[in-house]
């Protein structure tokens, strides 16, 4: 597999993932599927189709309705690209493609090198403790508190620690979190997720450190290739650590309105 659609690949597999784990409920019909987890985030609520399922009147009706119905983000990825004549279904359900989206990849051939920056400790999580001091750092600039409690019940349903599909870092600074980073292994593929570093703490080197923690403890774990979807201010970081921008296929993502049709 070359670098171009891994941000497809992921989304598709962290959807499959949700499923898996139970986090919230789910519908499957032939070859799709469709997950609700109840986090107002696209990337949390979603329906996976292939050209088949796409093609088949009851199948979009079953795993589409619900999850419209529940006017929570969400986002339907497909399998593989189709003829446009064929998104005609999900047009009339008002479904937008997402034909911008960038993402950055890179092979990993080697682990990244990496040095803490002075006074910070980086710890992989291991507890639903630890776990809360983090989003509490992310939730600062994301969230607020009943999603920090939706998210680290997701989390906690998938598994927390070295052996789980889904890791967490936390940086700290004299005992206190001052950032956080998630990655998320499927295959021989790892996504980096969030990454958040507390305000007075940035432009000090932490989000590298953390963004090599993952890269290394994935490439150490066999992962032979590295995704993210970039942020602005991730772009710079991620440009240098060897990572290279490229497009997501066109009419592969689609989003949901977020109000009952």
């Amino acid at each position: 597999m070359g670098l171009v659609n891994l941000a497809i690949e992921a989304q598709h597999a962290w959807f499959e993932l949700l499923a898996r784990s139970s986090v919230g409920p789910t519908w499957e019909l032939g070859s799709g599927m469709a997950v609700v987890t109840g986090i107002p985030s696209n990337s949390d609520n979603g329906i996976v189709l292939d050209r088949a399922a796409l093609n088949n009147e009851t199948s979009v009706q079953h795993l589409i309705r619900p999850v419209l119905d529940t006017s929570l983000p969400a986002t339907l990825v497909l399998t593989e690209t189709v003829p446009a004549k064929e998104l005609a279904p999900l047009e009339a359900l008002g479904l937008q493609p997402e034909n911008s989206a960038n993402q950055m990849a890179m092979s990993l051939s080697t682990a990244p090198d990496y040095i803490e920056p002075a006074g910070i400790v980086i710890d992989e999580v291991s507890n639903t403790r630890q776990l809360r001091g983090g989003l509490g750092v992310l939730g600062q600039d994301w969230f607020d508190e009943t999603e920090l409690e939706q998210r680290l019940n997701c989390f906690a349903q998938i598994g927390i620690g070295p052996s789980s599909p889904v890791r967490h870092w936390l940086a700290s600074r004299d005992g206190e979190v001052v950032a956080m980073a998630t990655s998320f292994r499927f295959r021989d593929i790892v996504e980096l997720a969030h990454c958040g570093v507390l305000a007075p703490e940035r432009r000090k080197g932490i989000a590298t450190a953390l963004t090599a923690v993952r890269l290394t403890s994935a490439f150490e774990d066999g992962a032979s290739q590295a995704v993210l979807s970039p942020s602005p201010d991730g772009y710079e970081l991620h440009r240098t650590l060897g990572f290279q921008t490229t497009r997501v296929s066109k009419s592969r993502l689609f989003y949901l309105p977020t109000q009952e049709l």
